[in-house]
């Protein structure tokens, strides 16, 4: 016998949309990511080359590699990412000295300037998302985020080894 809707969503609303957790998540992810869009757009920008721009504004010259480790992605969206930015002009993309393989990545000024202007309009748009939380709250909120994520990553190591090993 089929289950009534009424039935149906008593028993899952806390699963189904708009209801769901993690639903709600993406959705603030998505305006998050929206509104810093809006900063980004006038320098033809995305959150991806934003990362980028942060990890050389700390250690210029870094390897490829250890910026999509950096900033846990494939280095696959930094193939993409990084010609864009050079011809943007904020990168120059150069073989090391030692080692021919390994492609590191430097500012140019135009890229360095950017430093003097995005951070802080990140800064402000941080301090507007989150202004509704006290500062404990905004410190739970932010543990308890990446206590799922590490959660989330741990269980999907643990099925891809088990799935490995069958």
């Amino acid at each position: 016998m089929a289950q009534s809707s009424n039935e149906f969503y008593t028993q899952y609303q806390d699963i189904l949309p708009p209801n769901a957790l993690g639903y709600r998540l993406k959705l603030l992810s998505q305006l998050i990511e929206r509104r810093f869009q809006e900063i980004l757009d006038p320098y033809g920008l995305t959150p991806l080359q934003w990362g980028v721009l942060c990890c050389l504004w700390l250690e210029d010259g870094l390897p490829t590699l250890q910026i999509s480790k950096q900033l846990q992605q494939l280095s696959g969206n930094l193939t993409v990412a990084l010609p864009l930015m050079e011809k943007q002009g904020y990168i120059q993309r150069q073989c090391d000295q030692q080692d021919r393989r390994v492609l590191r990545v430097w500012l140019t000024p135009k890229g360095k300037q950017l430093q003097k202007v995005l951070p802080k309009q990140a800064q402000d748009l941080d301090k507007q998302l989150f202004e509704s939380l006290s500062e404990d709250e905004r410190l739970n909120f932010s543990e308890i985020v990446n206590r799922l994520r590490a959660d989330l990553e741990n269980y999907h190591k643990s099925i891809t080894k088990r799935l490995d090993q069958a």
